[in-house]
């Protein structure tokens, strides 16, 4: 194939991937639509009981319509609705196919981190120019950066927030295993991370990298009682 060609699949590839994000659009905007009718509805049953089952079985027969469970759905008419409400830019960038779900799934989380109107505002005049050229992973790392930059006060009130919630669990799995899990400051985790990875591994060890940062992790752990 020659470089026309090429450039040719390239471009249909690009227009599958547009027509593919609209599709995914027309979808939420059919879901938002069945939710917000039957909101309507329900708002003239008298009575409470009978109003609140018909209600929560919105999103049972959304979930039974597409294959979804009603948790999936739930997030996602939350995340959508968020996008419609507070960034309409992005909500339309989204429509057009500027924008798949996935990315525009990420800005939606951001959405409910951002605590002034105004930092909605600015994310919505300026995320669709980036995301539309950028991965997910990338924008999920830009997300973040405007977070810290727009509310910076705040991201400091969350942190210090989150880091009281610091904790250890331990859960008992079958084959006498068990996860050991740590919600700890970033930055500590790092160090961790890179303690473990200078953990050397001995000519003739046939553990696996990950067996050798284990044993190391429990080494680490428990010197004092050896």
């Amino acid at each position: 194939m020659d470089g026309n060609g090429n450039a040719d699949v390239l471009e249909g590839l690009t227009s599958l991937a547009r027509e593919r994000a609209r599709a995914e659009a027309s979808e939420l905007v059919a879901m938002l639509r069945f939710r917000d009718a039957e909101l309507v509805r329900t708002a003239g049953i008298e009575s409470p009981m009978v109003r609140l089952v018909e209600r929560s079985a919105i999103a049972l027969e959304i979930g039974q319509a597409m294959g979804l469970s009603e948790g999936q759905v739930t997030s996602r008419l939350a995340a959508a609705e968020r996008l419609r409400e507070r960034a309409p830019q992005t909500w339309l960038a989204f429509r057009r196919g500027d924008v798949d779900w996935a990315r525009s799934r990420e800005i939606a989380s951001t959405l409910l981190v951002l605590q002034r109107p105004e930092s909605h505002d600015r994310l919505d005049d300026t995320v669709v120019t980036y995301a539309k050229g950028h991965t997910v992973a990338e924008l999920r790392a830009w997300l973040r950066r405007f977070v810290a930059r727009v509310e910076a006060e705040e991201a400091a009130q969350r942190a210090e927030a989150a880091r009281r919630q610091r904790d250890v669990q331990v859960t008992h799995v079958d084959d006498a295993m068990a996860w050991v899990n740590a919600f700890v400051p970033s930055h500590q985790a790092a160090a961790i991370d890179a303690r473990l990875r200078r953990t050397p591994r001995p000519d003739g060890d046939d553990r696996t990298r990950g067996q050798v940062r284990a044993d190391a992790f429990i080494d680490l752990l428990l010197a004092e009682d050896t």
